[in-house]
């Protein structure tokens, strides 16, 4: 059972999307354990949801229409909104298991954490997004990778209010990726307590790039300019040259036998150095 100190809501932001909002509400009403709200954020400039959100009179579902774009906006949006103590933040093209707020749940209150970060699978099985570790535990600077996607969170929203996502960061910015990472690190500076628990599962579908359509060439773009942004705002100048370096070497490696890979790699470059010198 949920117990009141765990009442629990889920944000969704959302723009463009429709089967796949249809299949993640889907999901949710099958889950073992129902949100008090599910805070659909809108960004949409027509009325497309009406049709999908009609379909599920039976959830608990508030429609928030914003005239803003950005989901680290719409996810702090959720984050004020919201009256329940925990709120969960899958993107609208993810679906949860019938355990997965159960589980996320219950490790939150075992650990007494501020956040439980779980895992992402796509229709195989296999890992989705990031490599995940095989074990549960706690996240520390030292200790991050393999340990959280910002989709699969469950976080006390009181803790998300103190510390929201920064804004200038994430998909519907020019620094279009990297704000789940720049939100733990700061979370960690705070003395936040942060557990990932693989057991704690959330569907994601693959992505496949085909490094030479137009849209694999903006998308690497406007990631990388939000990692260039990271690595700056934070110091993480390793980390940044790092890849600056297996960029280039994937530009000269790939110009002769995959010209589009070549380019792809080339727009990588230039979002890490557009990332790093561009302010928000």
């Amino acid at each position: 059972m949920v117990s009141a100190l765990d009442s629990f809501s889920v944000a969704v932001p959302t723009v463009g999307r429709t089967t796949e909002l249809t299949e993640l509400l889907s999901s949710i009403a099958a889950s073992t354990v129902l949100p008090d709200s599910i805070i659909v954020v809108d960004q949409n400039a027509d009325d497309r949801l009406a049709t999908v959100l009609d379909q599920f009179p039976g959830l608990p579902i508030a429609r928030h229409r914003v005239d803003f774009r950005g989901l680290s906006a719409a996810k702090n949006y959720a984050g004020r909104v919201c009256e329940s103590n925990v709120l969960f933040t899958p993107d609208d093209d993810c679906r949860v298991f019938p355990t997965t707020f159960q589980t996320a749940l219950n490790e939150l209150s075992r650990t007494n954490s501020d956040v439980v970060f779980g895992k992402c699978s796509d229709e195989t099985g296999a890992d989705a997004i990031v490599k995940f570790n095989t074990d549960a535990g706690w996240l520390s600077t030292q200790h991050i990778d393999g340990m959280f996607v910002e989709p699969a969170t469950a976080v006390r929203t009181a803790v998300l209010r103190e510390i929201p996502f920064d804004e200038t960061l994430g998909v519907g910015t020019f620094h279009g990726a990297e704000e789940g990472l720049d939100w733990v690190l700061r979370l960690l500076a705070a003395k936040k307590r942060l557990y990932f628990q693989p057991a704690v599962m959330f569907f994601h579908p693959k992505t496949v790039t085909d490094h030479g359509s137009p849209q694999a060439i903006r998308r690497v773009f406007s990631y990388r300019c939000g990692l260039g942004r990271l690595c700056r705002k934070h110091g993480l100048w390793g980390k940044y040259f790092r890849r600056v370096g297996l960029v280039t070497g994937g530009i000269v490696a790939y110009s002769v036998v995959d010209r589009k890979k070549s380019r792809y790699y080339l727009a990588e470059l230039a979002g890490l150095v557009a990332g790093a010198i561009v302010e928000p």
